[in-house]
């Protein structure tokens, strides 16, 4: 389009702008990963193995190369078959990356829907608990009842989407399968750790002190 309505130059600006944003999200979701596994490991959640950093850099570099090579088996191999995967006629299918990358897309979109459906209710057990420190009514119940209502909306939707809407096609069908089992496998981990690892579980309950503000504790917490 940009060629069609300015020129080529428009359009080499935008896939340059395009390659440099994938290449910045790619390092973000490397970094963001590994230091999760990271953080598993240094708590017994995963193999201790995780929880190493480099003696020198103090980065994560063991979460990091697993996490990197990962990547690449899943992308070098996925990014192939994926397009096996649509019944549609060949004549019709996208080109070969873009099945793969709808997946990937549309399964971190799932997990970051089900991320904040369970803050929000989270956010309603905490401000239970804490309630005897002052109850506000629009920050402490109707804002994450609406939030939970919002998402948990969409996220179903998701799975079962509605008229008009077109039913999900292989493999972006496949998303919500995925997205199911790596929750399922979320909350097998947490009960498994639960009662072989009591100390671990209850590590992350700590004292604290309401704020006065809830709007500015929730934003800039």
């Amino acid at each position: 389009m940009a060629t069609h309505y300015v020129g080529k130059w428009l359009a080499t600006i935008l896939d340059l702008m395009v390659a440099i944003d994938a290449f910045i999200a790619s390092l973000a979701g490397l970094n963001r990963s590994s230091r999760v596994l990271f953080s598993m490991g240094r708590d017994r959640g995963v193999p201790s193995i995780f929880g190493r950093s480099h003696p020198r850099f103090k980065s994560p570099w063991i979460a990091l190369l697993f996490i990197l090579g990962l990547t690449h088996i899943l992308g070098a191999w996925l990014g192939r078959v994926m397009n096996s995967i649509n019944g549609a006629p060949l004549s019709q299918q996208p080109p070969a990356p873009l099945p793969f990358i709808e997946f990937l897309a549309g399964t971190a979109t799932l997990g970051i829907l089900g991320a904040y459906l369970l803050a929000a209710i989270s956010g309603l057990g905490f401000f239970h608990r804490a309630r005897g420190k002052g109850w506000q009514v629009i920050w402490q119940i109707v804002l994450p009842l609406l939030s939970t209502l919002i998402v948990g909306v969409t996220l179903i939707s998701s799975f079962a989407p509605l008229p008009p809407a077109p039913p999900l096609v292989a493999p972006l069908s496949y998303a919500p399968y995925l997205f199911s089992g790596w929750v399922a496998l979320g909350f097998l981990l947490v009960a498994v750790l639960r009662n072989t690892n009591p100390n671990w579980y209850f590590a992350s309950r700590l004292e604290y002190e309401m704020p006065k503000n809830w709007a500015l504790y929730l934003l800039f917490r």
